[in-house]
C-alpha cells in the first residue's frame, strides 16, 4: 500500500510543477477518452443490437418497394449512421486542442 502513496505523491509533485495549465490538459484528456471509451463501448455493444433492431422492423414490413417505403428505409439507415458518429466531433476537436494547450503550458513555464 506504501506504493500507492508514493506514486500518488509522484504525481501531485508532478502535477505541481505543470502549473495550472497542466490541469487543463489533464481534464481534457480525460474528457477525451471518456469520449472515446464510449464510442468503443456503442461500436462493441449497442450498435450491434441496433443494427438488428433495424432490420428485424424492416424486414417485418408489409411494403418494402415503394417510394414511401425506400424513403423510410433511408430514414432508418440515417438515423443508425447518425447514432455512429455522435461524439467523433467533440473527439476530433478535443485531440485538436491538446496541442495549443501543449503550447499554452510551455509558453507560461518560460
Amino acid at each position: 500500500m506504501i506504493w500507492f502513496y508514493q506514486a500518488a505523491d509522484s504525481v501531485r509533485d508532478f502535477m505541481g510543477l505543470g502549473g495550472n495549465v497542466l490541469w487543463g490538459i489533464m481534464f481534457v484528456l480525460f474528457l477525451m477518452w471518456t469520449f472515446i471509451l464510449e464510442r468503443l463501448w456503442y461500436f462493441y455493444r449497442v450498435h450491434p443490437a441496433r443494427k438488428k433492431e433495424v432490420i428485424a422492423a424492416w424486414k417485418q414490413r408489409a411494403d418494402t418497394t415503394s417510394w414511401y417505403a425506400k424513403r423510410i428505409r433511408e430514414g432508418m439507415i440515417s438515423e443508425t449512421s447518425l447514432a455512429l458518429k455522435q461524439n467523433i466531433g467533440l473527439i476530433k476537436s478535443l485531440i485538436a486542442i491538446c496541442p495549443l494547450l501543449g503550447l499554452l503550458g510551455t509558453v507560461t513555464g518560460m
